[in-house]
């Protein structure tokens, strides 16, 4: 499904140094708000995020697709990941001495750049609004809701989640070209 995904265009992109003052401002910005944990667990399960959305309605849930879209996704992701090796931010607040709580989760052992969790939201919301346009607001707000949550988890910058979101945008177009 996307072995022929580039990630050249990934590898190219710089994402601010553990040390940098861009992160410790994003450092700053997060440990400025307050964790909301039922918040972040509600929609830590992506697939089970758009699955509820089909509760109630005539349409059915596509779950194989849905589940083929993450496992796939997962494989380009995680090569991106690894290429930047990004800390966490709790990882790098320790560098500035700083104690970042954060919510943990077992969805959040890889390096940080970019959100995964961001990337895989946004190419599902795509997916499904071809399927089913007329439930697209509802896609949105749950791909939205999705990566927001990663970033009040405290587990991602909102630099991770930005280019999370576009890889997300990226990957749903890569498919429409196969």
């Amino acid at each position: 499904m996307f072995e022929n995904f580039s990630i050249q265009k990934y590898k190219t992109l710089k994402h601010p140094s553990s040390s940098s003052l861009k992160t410790l401002s994003e450092i700053k910005f997060l440990n400025s708000k307050q964790i909301n944990s039922g918040f972040v667990q509600k929609y830590d399960n992506i697939g089970r995020v758009f699955k509820d959305l089909f509760n109630n309605k005539s349409r059915k849930y596509p779950s194989d697709l849905v589940a083929n879209l993450i496992k796939e996704s997962s494989k380009p992701i995680l090569k991106i990941k690894n290429y930047h090796n990004r800390e966490r931010p709790n990882e790098a607040a320790k560098n500035f001495g700083i104690n970042l709580p954060y919510v943990k989760m077992s969805s959040a052992q890889t390096p940080s750049f970019p959100s995964g969790h961001s990337a895989q939201a946004f190419l599902i919301k795509e997916v499904l609004t071809d399927m089913y346009p007329e439930m697209n607001p509802l896609f949105v707000k749950a791909a939205d809701n999705i990566s927001k949550s990663r970033i009040i988890a405290n587990v991602h910058y909102d630099s991770d989640k930005v280019v999370g979101e576009r890889l997300g945008i990226d990957l749903y177009n890569h498919l429409k070209n196969i």
